[in-house]
C-alpha cells in the first residue's frame, strides 16, 4: 500500500513540503517497524510501533490535504483511508499484544 502511495504521489502535484512530509512519514512507518522488531524489551518495541502508527496517521492527514486540494478523488481517498485504517488497527493490536506479552 505504501508502495502504491509512493508511486502515485507525484501525480497529485502537492506542494513540495507536503509531498516531502508524507514521503518521510511513509519511510518512518517502515523504519520504525523494523527498529521495533529488533528491540528486546517490550517497552522499546511498543515505543517504536507507536511511532510507526503515528506516522501512518500523518500519511492519512496527507491524503486529506491532497483531497482538499483537489489532487485526489474522493473515491481514491476513501479507498486509501480504508486501507490505512486497517493497518493502523493492526499496529494498535500489535502494541497491545506486545505490551501484555510475557517475554
Amino acid at each position: 500500500m505504501l508502495k502504491v502511495l509512493q508511486r502515485d504521489m507525484p501525480k497529485w502535484e502537492l506542494p513540495a513540503h507536503v509531498r516531502d512530509q508524507v514521503s518521510r512519514a511513509m519511510v518512518s512507518v517502515l523504519l520504525n517497524t523494523a527498529k521495533g522488531c529488533g528491540k528486546m524489551s517490550r517497552r522499546d518495541k511498543c515505543r517504536f510501533y507507536a511511532t510507526a502508527r503515528g506516522s501512518l496517521l500523518e500519511v492519512s492527514a496527507g491524503l486529506d490535504v491532497a483531497t482538499t486540494l483537489g489532487k485526489l478523488s474522493k473515491m481514491e481517498h476513501e479507498t486509501l483511508q480504508g486501507e490505512l485504517l486497517i493497518i493502523t488497527k493492526m499496529f494498535s493490536k500489535l502494541i497491545r499484544v506486545t505490551s501484555l506479552s510475557q517475554s
